[in-house]
């Protein structure tokens, strides 16, 4: 999933999703601006190029199925080929 989105790596935890979109990314940045700009609680982008998504508890408690969710979410913000 993360190769199909450009994204050069993810770590998670029981706070957050850490992406590491690097510098291949296939994210829209204007539709990942709009994104954080709508959810700022939610999302959070670092001038390291580290997209940072908060979690709240049920989905810290289902990690794993909640970072596949995510970048099954994140499909939608690509660039159009």
């Amino acid at each position: 999933m993360l190769g199909a989105l450009g994204i050069k790596s993810m770590d998670a935890n029981y706070t957050s999703i850490i992406l590491d979109l690097g510098d291949n990314s296939k994210l829209d940045p204007m539709k990942l601006v709009t994104m954080i700009s709508k959810n700022p609680r939610l999302f959070s982008l670092r001038q390291d190029k580290k997209l940072i998504r908060y979690l709240n508890k049920a989905e810290s408690e289902a990690l794993v199925e909640t970072a596949s969710i995510y970048l099954d979410e994140l499909r939608s913000l690509c660039c159009s080929p």
